[in-house]
């Protein structure tokens, strides 16, 4: 690099570089990053999914009663629908979050919520050990 900078040469090869050269260089760093953010995205569509299902956690919960209570619902609702449930069974699965929030044992829908979650980061972690789709 000290070669190029002082005498416009790599290996005694002339550089010719004019203005608009650092431009579409920067524009093409610009879309190779944004492209390899996609290919992230596309790659790990978990990641979303993951993040939801930490409300799960009760380590997550907010400290506050009135606050707990109105924690995650959302999150709980999303994972549901993106899992397959049917709308009454979600219905049901945000009833038994919200009692499970208070300290009660897990109901039985979302016991199996759980369960599902559970081995979802698995089946993604061997489909990119095995470079195959899933």
């Amino acid at each position: 690099m000290s070669e190029f900078k002082a005498t416009s040469k790599f290996r005694r090869v002339d550089i010719c570089k004019n203005d608009n050269d650092q431009v579409k260089f920067n524009n093409l760093k610009l879309q190779f990053h944004q492209s390899l953010i996609d290919n992230i995205f596309r790659r790990f569509p978990a990641t979303t999914l993951l993040q939801a299902a930490e409300v799960l956690n009760p380590e997550s919960w907010l400290t506050d009663v009135v606050q707990r209570a109105l924690f995650g619902d959302t999150e709980i609702s999303q994972l549901s629908k993106s899992l397959g449930f049917s709308s009454d069974d979600i219905a049901d699965i945000i009833f038994e979050y919200s009692t499970f929030k208070k300290g009660c044992a897990a109901g039985q829908k979302l016991k199996k919520l759980m369960n599902l979650l559970s081995v979802y980061p698995i089946s993604i972690a061997v489909c990119e050990r095995a470079n195959q789709p899933c």
